[in-house]
């Protein structure tokens, strides 16, 4: 099998210096897919952006027109949900929501 996934567009990881913003980093990297990092404060991001080489985005979500323009050109109208590993897996398998039951 050839290396990894490689997909268009990218991801903005906002809280990327936290401790799962650093594990979910390391899981989007071994994806194979763009990364942004993203957070509140610049000195904490601009440190892991230069460990990692990845770029980073400074901007609080305090002020909507400010985090429009940081995330312009991709709109919100054009995100989508990236399924979880665990509900993928259960789509492949035909499983239902937790909790459901299906009938057959």
């Amino acid at each position: 099998m050839g290396g990894p996934r490689r997909r268009k567009g990218g991801v903005l990881l906002y809280g990327a210096y936290g401790y799962t913003g650093r594990l979910l980093a390391g899981a989007i990297l071994r994806d194979g897919l763009p990364l942004t990092l993203g957070g509140r404060r610049e000195e904490p991001l601009a440190a892991l952006g230069k460990e990692l080489g990845l770029p980073v985005r400074a901007f609080p979500l305090d002020d909507p027109a400010r985090v429009a323009a940081e995330l312009a050109p991709s709109p919100p109208s054009s995100w989508r949900p990236v399924p979880s590993r665990r509900r993928a897996r259960q789509r492949s398998r035909g499983a239902s929501a937790p909790g459901r039951t299906t009938s057959t």
